[in-house]
């Protein structure tokens, strides 16, 4: 499968309320109607917003940096053992099993302890470029993402904030889906090239604990790129021309749930500017091209410079080259 290709899992959603879990810092805000007035623009995407909590994990977890946790009893705690990802290192249980999958564009990693049917924690490290999608349940994933035990009727998006997996800047998601059962699920996502996706589903409560002192145990051989290979939000300018060619964009976050399955947050006004390739890549389901809703349309990028002067492109997907140079701008369907 062509990466840059790969399909967003998109999950039918019935009408539920998204609502932040405890410890969130950020309520969720009003939905976008329409661009604001820009701050100044941070080079790259990369500077945290604004407003939203940044933590090293959800609030109220540990940040221990072992596998396991340590015994009531006394017993000294479990030191846990290495599992390498790509760049990135995990510390798990000794008894937790670790299945690789090595995929045409990103590595895989399966991490269960005893008893799991699943696995407790997947992991994707990308290898070759591909969309990356922060706010969508296992974006990074090449099949669709592990969470229920039949058919989805609906998930919601129930915590969101800035984070990091490492030193590396993260988005932490969290949401609940509804399928033969109530699932609650976990995402931290490296949106940084090259992208990490770390998906919690279905955890034990017996093990919360540990599985989130494993994501923070997560150390990277590498330091962060700094270099943003998605992002999605309004645009709200553009400068230069050609090769020098620059636009900024008003980030937004998509929340699952609700009467119309979702709609984008943005509490925040700040922008981030991102070069843009000569050859970029329209494709429009939404706006981006015409006040119409279009269906996989394409038109010329003097037309989406045209429409982000009348503040009329709608929310916009970005994807990027591992240089952080915007190379496809896909408008996005709202209802």
């Amino acid at each position: 499968m062509d990466s840059m290709t790969r399909p967003r899992w998109v999950i039918p959603l019935v009408a539920a309320t998204a609502v932040l879990a405890a410890g969130s810092a950020t309520a969720l805000a009003t939905q976008v109607v329409g661009h604001k007035n820009p701050a100044p623009a941070a080079a790259g995407g990369q500077a945290g917003p604004a407003g939203v909590t940044s933590s090293a994990s959800p609030a109220g977890t540990t940040t221990a940096s072992g596998g396991g946790r340590a015994s009531s009893s006394g017993t000294p705690a479990d030191p846990g053992k290495p599992v390498r990802i790509g760049t990135l290192t995990l510390t798990v249980p000794r008894a937790w099993t670790a299945t690789r999958t090595d995929r045409a564009d990103q590595i895989e990693m399966c991490l269960a302890a005893p008893g799991t049917a699943g696995c407790d924690l997947t992991v994707a490290a990308m290898t070759k470029l591909g969309p990356v999608d922060v706010d969508a349940f296992g974006s990074m994933l090449d099949r669709e993402p592990p969470g229920c035990g039949g058919p989805v009727h609906q998930i919601v998006t129930t915590a969101y904030r800035t984070s990091k997996l490492g030193a590396r800047p993260a988005e932490y998601r969290a949401y609940r889906a509804t399928c033969d059962r109530t699932y609650e699920l976990e995402q931290w996502t490296v949106p940084t090239w090259a992208p990490v996706q770390v998906i919690g589903s279905d955890i034990r409560p017996e093990l919360l604990d540990t599985v989130r002192a494993v994501v923070a145990s997560a150390a990277f051989s590498e330091p962060d790129s700094g270099r943003r290979v998605g992002d999605q939000g309004l645009l709200t300018g553009h400068s230069g021309s050609g090769a020098s060619l620059h636009i900024s964009l008003d980030r937004t976050i998509w929340l699952s749930g609700g009467a119309d399955n979702g709609h984008d947050e943005n509490s925040n006004n700040s922008t981030y500017d991102y070069q843009v390739a000569p050859s970029v890549k329209i494709s429009d389901n939404g706006q981006l091209c015409a006040d119409t809703f279009g269906t996989n349309r394409t038109c010329p990028l003097s037309t989406v410079l045209a429409r982000i002067d009348q503040h009329r492109t709608g929310v916009v997907h970005l994807d990027c080259n591992e240089s952080g140079v915007v190379i496809a701008i896909h408008g996005e369907y709202r209802p």
